[in-house]
């Protein structure tokens, strides 16, 4: 029998970026009811071109190993097929996993995505719009 979902996310398009406010720890429930719900965020971006997404993290950034398979999955398919050239994260020093999950993002888009974390929006902002900036300068 499957969990409710575990934590909680909203998200909104600024431009050429889609914002992710997600508070957690997450779980595969709440992966997948994102799944969802993100896919007309994606339909809107996605055919203007490339376009990244910064995810505001609060409370805990911390999920269990499936949650973060089903996450790693779906950035592939994000990056291979809609165009998706950056992906940041905003970890300020009190959630939960600041410090650990840093490394688990590293290796989870590793080959395949552009990823940084950061401490701050302003930060996490200027350097996926550099992405998406470098992106739409290759032919």
């Amino acid at each position: 029998m499957p969990f409710p979902a575990h934590g909680e996310f909203s998200l909104r398009v600024d431009g050429r970026l889609l914002i992710a406010e997600l508070t957690g720890p997450w779980n595969i429930e709440l992966v997948d009811r994102y799944r969802i719900e993100v896919a007309p965020f994606i339909k809107q971006l996605a055919p203007d071109g490339p376009w990244g997404q910064i995810a505001i993290c609060h409370r805990s950034v911390l999920a269990p190993r499936d949650a973060l398979q089903a996450l790693a999955d779906g950035a592939r398919v994000l990056a291979g097929q809609y165009h998706r050239v950056a992906m940041a994260y905003v970890l300020p020093p009190e959630v939960e996993g600041h410090g650990i999950m840093e490394s688990v993002f590293a290796r989870m888009y590793a080959g395949f995505q552009a990823v940084e974390c950061f401490e701050t929006l302003a930060s996490a902002r200027d350097w996926t719009l550099a992405q998406i900036d470098a992106a739409s300068m290759t032919p």
